[in-house]
């Protein structure tokens, strides 16, 4: 299933060029900008807890055009994720 509500925003994206995700402390600034944006709607909270929901329930996969994972939203939102497992899980 595909949830754009999950993805970084376009005008967030559109910043990237100002970070260099080979500099951690940047990287940091990403994905802590990413983690409010996405964390900021009640839309995208409900979807985050719904995919951490069936996580706990079976495997699922994160999945985005960057080759990095480690320089990529979807490694940030796998923590997200995991925060949000229902308490068995944690």
């Amino acid at each position: 299933m595909w949830f754009p509500v999950l993805a970084p925003s376009a005008k967030l994206l559109s910043q990237l060029k100002e970070f260099d995700l080979e500099n951690p402390a940047k990287r940091k600034t990403f994905f802590d900008r990413y983690e409010k944006e996405l964390m900021a709607s009640a839309e995208a909270r409900q979807t985050v807890e719904f995919v951490a929901e069936v996580a706990a329930r079976t495997p699922i996969s994160i999945g985005c055009f960057c080759a990095d994972e480690s320089r990529c939203h979807r490694a940030r939102l796998f923590e997200i994720i995991q925060e949000h497992a229902p308490d068995e899980r944690k």
